[in-house]
Formats: structure tokens, sequence, C-alpha cells
């Protein structure tokens, strides 16, 4: 097992993650009028799409094991209520 995980980030990450990376591109562009952020925000669908998102692999496998705490506490408490 390698020590990060490389993945599209419009595969790998939440609607809220991509649009907190379009919203540090926009502050990008607003503080230093960067041509190339222009060009990434003009041409977001197909910008987005050549991020990529690298995790360390631990930190990967811990939020999952949170995630499926969460969804089987919920299940839990549906079932009992």
């Amino acid at each position: 097992m390698g020590m990060v995980g490389v993945g599209p980030l419009t595969k790998t990450a939440s609607d809220a993650e991509i649009q907190e990376v379009k919203a540090l591109i926009t502050k990008h562009l607003e503080r230093t009028q960067s041509p190339k952020a222009q060009k990434v925000l003009d041409n977001w669908d197909a910008s987005v799409a050549k991020f990529m998102r690298v995790m360390p692999s631990d930190y990967e496998r811990v939020l999952l094991q949170g995630s499926a705490v969460v969804k089987e506490t919920k299940k839990s408490a549906s079932a009992s209520a």
C-alpha cells in the first residue's frame, strides 16, 4: 500500500469541497489578477476535471472508518425509533 492515494477531485471530493476549491481560486484571482486563475474559472467544467486529490492513505482509512461508524449509528437510531 502506498503512503498516499491520488485520484480525480471530481470523483473523490464532495460538492462542497469542489466549491471550496473554486472559491479559493476566485479569491486568488481577486488578489493577484492571475491570468491563469481567470482561465481556470472561465473554463471551470473542463478545468475541475484536471484537478487531482492527494490524500495520505492512513488519513483516508480513518475517514472511511468514521463514515461507517456514523452510518451504523444512524441506522441503529432509526431502527430503535
